[in-house]
């Protein structure tokens, strides 16, 4: 609750808390970098744009699942973001 209040999307603290906190891409998109270097991944992609895709998709995941725990396991969650992370 004290998650939902503070950090959720009708968060009642939003004009006093400022914008929520943001992660840097850079290590990111420095491995996405080096893989297609490596021939491993398509070098048409952007890996900047690919990086803020990837975490957006992460965080977006994590708010999701703090707003209520009951909708996934814990177990779950951290084995999909880990067999997903580039």
């Amino acid at each position: 609750e004290a998650y939902r209040v503070c950090f959720g999307r009708e968060r009642s603290a939003a004009a006093h808390a400022g914008p929520v906190p943001s992660e840097s891409t850079r290590p990111i998109a420095l491995d996405l970098r080096a893989r297609q270097a490596r021939g491993e991944l398509d070098p048409a992609l952007d890996p900047e744009l690919a990086a803020r895709a990837y975490l957006a998709m992460e965080v977006g995941l994590l708010l999701w699942w703090l707003e209520d725990p009951k909708r996934a396991q814990a177990e779950g969650l951290v084995e999909t973001l880990v067999r997903l992370h580039p």
